[in-house]
């Protein structure tokens, strides 16, 4: 039994720590997840409480090796194997009687009930092939005690059992299809855009119904060419620009003008030929056929929307009075930087009116993720600033002419660089020391958990000797 298992500290531990993150993975759907978003730290942080599970299939792993040992070495009992198939042969009855339905009902939220009625064949089936799986094992077991099969040849069937179960239910979420270079293939659109010398983004969207999904127009498929996109997904979307853009509204933001000069839009890809609702637009390439077997068109804004611009003035504001004022198209975004409050940048005070806009350009020198090189055409006046189109986030550092430049938020989630006077050179780079440090403890952790195996295999071989 497991109180004269030497491991039995061990099966514990794991035991107590799948029930937890069972419990903690279901989120509000038990009062359990209240303790942990009290208790530790960084809780209201995780995307989603299902993530905790990951430790949760570590304590399944290492429990079923215990298992494992303990089936091959014939410590399980011969009613514990059969407690198990009367509780499978129960719970198949249960569910071919529908109670087990009934039960989903009544806790299930009130758009999921036709699903789960819908799903009753589902359960039933898989209940009883939970059961012949368990019926398997136990014949298994007979085998190996009557010394019908070799220890190995019970090893490879326990995995054989095992491989064949889950194969039941995951291979209805396989998929095949083509490999990324034929999904993902180039078109005369997307040669186009990697052409163009200067970073611009593209909205990309679908105005037509298509049979196929159009992973161009629906998808990120044009990052894996490189090319920037002002809309599409991320697993950890920031939310100053999803606000900006107004991401949980439509995004009845991104066709403003401003905030297609923010975001360095400048161009649409789409798969209808005109654009009527868009003003100055031009047709740049299309009808092209692309890899989805969709027909699409490239539009370029006259407006150039250019990577970075540089301001005469800046000011700081609170942040509803910087959105309304940038989601204003009457808003010239060239004639003011507006900063955060707590941005460190030196402001001009009292300002009542704005000057015009600067005659200086920018031009993007080197660009790659992280790092840009931005050049002026002339030298920066007294007070001005640069605006980068580039979501702001702790640890952008910037250089002006090689010397430490003071770097904030500015126009609500843009990258603001204070411009000391006869600047010309700006460079940006982005360094997290939380990143870093965060990345030495994972390897040290590694190189640890390396030395552990280690350590054990010596030791297990020296008993075993």
């Amino acid at each position: 039994g497991l109180r004269g298992d030497p491991r039995r500290k061990h099966i514990v531990f794991w035991s107590v720590a799948l029930l937890v993150t069972l419990l903690w993975s279901l989120g509000s759907a038990t009062p359990f997840y209240r303790i942990p978003y009290a208790l530790v730290p960084g809780t209201k942080y995780f995307r989603a409480p299902a993530t905790i599970f990951f430790v949760g299939t570590l304590a399944i792993a290492l429990l079923v090796a215990t298992g494992t040992e303990r089936f091959l070495q014939l410590r399980v009992s011969r009613k514990y194997l059969i407690g198990w198939t009367i509780g499978g042969l129960v719970i198949a009855l249960l569910a071919s009687a529908g109670v087990l339905s009934s039960i989903a009902e009544s806790f299930a939220d009130e758009r999921l009930v036709d699903r789960i009625a819908a799903n009753h064949s589902a359960l039933i089936l898989g209940a009883w092939r939970s059961l012949a799986f368990i019926l398997l094992v136990l014949g298994l077991w007979f085998a190996l005690t009557r010394g019908k099969v070799s220890i190995k040849a019970a090893a490879l069937a326990l995995v054989a059992l095992t491989a064949v179960d889950l194969w039941t239910v995951e291979h209805m979420y396989w998929m095949f299809m083509p490999p990324g270079k034929v999904i993902y293939a180039s078109d005369a659109t997307v040669d186009a855009l990697a052409k163009e010398p200067q970073p611009g983004r593209v909205f990309a969207f679908q105005m037509r119904q298509v049979p196929q999904r159009d992973v161009f127009l629906s998808g990120d498929a044009l990052m894996t060419h490189r090319i920037r996109l002002a809309h599409g997904y991320h697993g950890n979307e920031i939310g100053r620009y999803d606000v900006l853009i107004g991401e949980n509204s439509g995004l009845d933001q991104l066709l403003n003008p401003n905030v297609l000069q923010l975001t360095n839009t400048q161009y649409l890809l789409t798969n209808i030929p005109e654009l009527p609702f868009i003003q100055g637009t031009t047709l740049m390439n299309g009808p092209v056929l692309n890899a989805s077997g969709d027909t699409v068109y490239l539009f370029r804004l006259a407006k150039p929307n250019p990577y970075s611009w540089v301001t005469p003035v800046a000011v700081k504001a609170p942040d509803d009075q910087v959105l309304a004022t940038i989601l204003n198209p009457r808003f010239e975004l060239t004639r003011a930087a507006l900063f955060d409050t707590s941005a460190n940048v030196t402001v001009k005070q009292g300002v009542q009116s704005l000057p015009p806009a600067l005659a200086i350009t920018t031009t993007v020198r080197h660009y790659e993720p992280g790092k840009v090189q931005i050049d002026l055409s002339a030298p920066a006046p007294q007070g001005s600033s640069l605006v980068v189109s580039e979501n702001y986030y702790p640890g952008w550092i910037a250089t002006v002419d090689g010397k430490p430049a003071r770097i904030g938020r500015a126009d609500y989630t843009m990258i603001g660089v204070e411009l000391p006077p006869g600047a010309r050179s700006i460079e940006l780079n982005f360094t997290s020391p939380t990143y870093e440090k965060g990345k030495m403890i994972t390897w040290v952790a590694i190189a640890l958990g390396f030395l552990m195996l280690g350590a054990g295999l010596w030791r297990d071989r020296r008993r075993l000797a």
